[in-house]
Formats: structure tokens, C-alpha cells, sequence
């Protein structure tokens, strides 16, 4: 805990309050909804004060002494290089940027298990008959980089290589891709990443059954899926 009579808590969603005892002590907003909430020591520094980490949307709000101290934002998802081929092609070539022709490539990836980009699945959402607005879709976007974001679903920390309870440790995440990044202990970069499953699912939940990096076992649990 970051005090025996301080409390944090998000606040209407968007936003974490920190209380000692029954006083409000300071407000701070978020750009997302946060899912989790963590204390973790970055450092051997004396004394030893934990700093705290706040997982909302694709952005982890690391604090210190409870004031604002850094914002990590996850790298964007590799997009796979079939899908960026196609899209390229449009960018290419304007005699190719036929919107039935893209749809047809990229529902064809999508049925042989292929994980579409945002942008592509928001042109196969658009109604079919609605030809002019796919063709504006088209033409606004295949000009643009492929670029994918995701959102964290889960956090937990792990101690870096000691067991004890104000040891060095590192944040893990959990995303909407399915991969488990582990934070270098400062929190400002990745040191791991992890391809959980083929296909992503959303984590709702990291276990561990030791406390350090070293003998870690992790259990994404997809409770949305029925899958441990």
C-alpha cells in the first residue's frame, strides 16, 4: 500500500481520487477509464517510497509522492504484413483503391484467421450498399500509415530479482492483443513482450505463482472466453 491511512480510488471512471483518512487530498483526471491500479519501487532509493501506476485505455500513469511523474503509452500492435500489403497497394496505386476489391482481400484474411487492424474492420463494418461511403472511407485512410492501437486489460507487478516486500520491481501488462509486456522498473519502456495465443483474446486477469521474473509462471485468465 502506498500508506497504512492513505487510500487511492478512481472516480467516476475517469478520474483517481487519494484520500488520508476521510480527507480528500488531491483529484487527478484520466484520458480512459481505468482498469488497474498498482504500487511498485522503481528504485533502491531511500526512503522507500513506492510510486504508483494507473492503467487506463493504452496509457499507464505512473506517480510519485502521489503527484504526477510519467505517462507510458503502449508501442502500437504489429499489423500483419498481409494486411498492410493490401492496404499499401491502394496507397500505391490509385487504379487500385477500388473499395469491392479491398473488401473482398481483407474479408479473405479475416476468414483465414488473420486479425484485421482497427481501420480495416471499420470498413467492413459499413453497409455494403453504401458504396459512396466505402469509397470515401478508401480514399481518406489509403493515403494514411496502418497504424494499430490497443488497450490494457489487466496489471500486476513482479519483483525484478529479491523477494522482499520493498524489492525493485516490474509492472505487467495485459492487452487487448492477447500479449503480456513487462515494463522495465522505472515503467517508461518494455523490456519483455510475450505473444500469448495465436488468435488474441482480452485477459481479464494476471496470476502469478512467484514473486520474481526469474521461475515466473503467468496465467492469463480469459474469463470472457471460458479459457485459463
Amino acid at each position: 500500500s502506498v500508506c497504512a491511512l492513505t487510500h487511492v480510488v478512481t472516480h467516476n471512471g475517469r478520474g483517481d481520487q487519494v484520500w488520508k483518512g476521510t480527507v480528500l487530498q488531491s483529484e487527478h483526471n484520466l484520458l480512459e477509464p481505468a482498469v488497474a491500479i498498482a504500487s511498485f519501487y522503481s528504485d533502491l532509493s531511500q526512503p522507500r517510497l513506492p510510486a504508483l501506476a494507473v492503467a487506463a485505455g493504452p496509457f499507464v500513469f505512473i506517480y510519485r509522492n502521489l503527484r504526477p511523474y510519467y505517462k507510458f503509452t503502449l508501442p502500437p500492435v504489429d499489423i500483419d504484413p498481409q494486411e498492410a500489403g493490401v492496404w499499401a497497394d491502394t496507397k500505391a496505386d490509385t487504379s487500385r483503391s477500388d473499395p469491392q476489391k479491398l473488401v473482398e482481400d481483407l474479408l479473405s484474411l479475416r476468414d483465414n484467421g488473420v486479425s484485421l487492424s482497427s481501420r480495416s474492420l471499420d470498413l467492413l463494418a459499413i453497409d455494403e450498399a453504401d458504396v459512396p461511403a466505402r469509397s470515401a472511407f478508401v480514399a481518406e485512410h489509403r493515403t494514411q500509415p496502418l497504424i494499430q492501437q490497443t488497450c490494457i486489460t489487466c496489471m500486476e507487478t513482479i519483483q525484478k530479482n529479491m523477494e522482499e516486500p520493498d524489492a525493485v520491481s516490474c509492472l505487467v501488462i495485459g492487452t487487448e492483443r492477447g500479449q503480456l509486456l513487462i515494463l522495465d522498473p522505472s515503467g517508461t519502456s518494455v523490456s519483455h513482450k510475450v505473444k500469448a495465443v495465436p488468435n488474441p483474446q482480452r485477459p481479464s486477469l494476471i496470476h502469478k505463482d512467484d514473486a520474481s521474473i526469474a521461475g515466473l509462471l503467468m496465467l492469463f485468465d480469459w474469463a470472457r472466453h471460458g479459457h485459463v
